[in-house]
């Protein structure tokens, strides 16, 4: 069970006194390749697995929400590592991705927020049917365990699933370029979207890719207000000389 993982327990616990307020996770199902959609002898993915990724992150999303107060971050952002270049299965050339594996990748993201969206309302009913939420002289109470907005507005700890693109810059112009952006974000509802913009970073179409992807990104009732931002932005280390880069080295690294 993800939620089990020693090294998320580790942060949770909060042994390297980190006192975020938010986490990114890149999470996966444990035992399950990063980008399952790339086998093609098991394409389409089989209901089986799906509903085993369905199931594999409500029961996270359940452990997170239910987390003691005290040090306690106040959201979790679940999501996938670069999915343009995971479409790509291997490959890092600048072409389209299958259709066949853009429709399994689709699959698969629904399967993931469906989990999500599924912790949320057991986390609702594991506290009695409702939740209930204080500020000021207001206090509004949830009854309706499945009315997402109303149970991400109420709890004290939010989970949010998303994906992470970033072959964007191409799109602009360019609306059938086949990428996670105009060929997946439309049609598939996710709480938020990210950027890995090392295509744009350092060009004037770095705010026209951000346009894009809000404009194109299908958002769904619980997504907050800011649903789209950058994970990634600076020196990629795979193509910078290591003598010009600078290292933040941890205070208390993982063992």
């Amino acid at each position: 069970m993800l939620s089990k993982a020693p090294q998320l327990q580790r942060l949770l616990s909060n042994e390297l006194k980190t006192n975020f307020d938010s986490i990114t996770l890149w999470a996966y199902r444990p035992g399950v390749p990063d980008s399952p959609f790339c086998d093609k002898s098991t394409l389409p993915l089989p209901p089986s697995f799906l509903a085993d990724e369905t199931k594999e992150f409500a029961e996270l999303t359940l452990a997170l929400m239910a987390l003691p107060g005290a040090g306690a971050p106040t959201s979790f952002w679940l999501e996938s590592w670069e999915n343009d270049w995971a479409t790509r299965c291997g490959s890092y050339a600048h072409q389209p991705a299958s259709a066949e594996v853009l429709v399994a990748y689709g699959d698969w993201l629904r399967a993931r927020q469906a989990g999500v969206e599924q912790g949320r309302e057991m986390f609702c009913r594991s506290r009695g049917g409702g939740l209930q939420q204080s500020g000021g002289t207001q206090t509004s109470v949830v009854t309706d365990c499945t009315d997402q907005a109303a149970v991400t507005a109420a709890a004290r700890i939010n989970v949010y699933m998303g994906a992470e693109v970033n072959l964007v810059g191409e799109c602009i112009t360019n609306r059938s370029c086949g990428n996670i952006v105009t060929a997946v974000l439309p049609v598939v509802p996710l709480d938020y979207v990210s950027y890995s913009s090392y295509d744009t970073m350092r060009t004037p179409q770095l705010a026209d890719a951000l346009d894009l992807i809000d404009s194109l990104h299908k958002r769904t009732a619980a997504s907050p207000e800011r649903s789209l931002f950058i994970t990634e932005f600076g020196v990629p280390e795979t193509t910078t000389d290591p003598k010009v880069t600078r290292q933040v080295r941890n205070k208390h690294p993982m063992k």
